[in-house]
């Protein structure tokens, strides 16, 4: 017995390390499996969204305001005409003295008309006081 009176652990350390009481049954069901991350299994639901079917994609876009006018679109080569949608998005709004910066993050092949719709709604959300954040699937280009 130890202190806290609790049974000791000599001969059985590993045993509770590995999640498991001094009886070696597991704590709960499933304590004793390990089957890793989703993303490490085969056909998990992270495998699924890196290796899209059919030439699908999806954009994550994000949107910042800052202190200047104007739409910083990163990365540039993947924004071509999403600096254009989130400028008119601010000028719908009536906020066209409003400007920032629009960071685009894409898995697979995106549609030019997914990255620009994922980018207007990224501003839409952050005028509307939310996180300046959408993502958006998109049909194959």
């Amino acid at each position: 017995m130890t202190r806290r009176g609790l049974p000791t652990t000599r001969g059985r350390a590993g045993a509770l390390v590995a999640g498991r009481v001094a009886s070696g049954l597991p704590r709960h069901p499933g304590a004793g499996r390990s089957r890793g991350p989703a993303s490490v299994r085969p056909g998990g639901r992270a495998e699924a969204a890196r290796t899209p079917a059919g030439g699908r994609g999806q954009v994550l876009a994000r949107f910042t305001f800052g202190p200047l006018p104007g739409v910083e679109v990163r990365p540039a080569p993947a924004g071509a005409g999403c600096g254009a949608a989130a400028v008119r998005v601010l000028a719908a709004h009536g906020r066209p003295y409003l400007g920032g910066l629009l960071e685009l993050r894409t898995t697979g092949r995106p549609s030019a008309a997914a990255r620009r719709r994922a980018a207007a709604l990224a501003v839409t959300s952050a005028l509307r006081g939310g996180p300046g954040v959408a993502r958006v699937r998109s049909a194959a280009p």
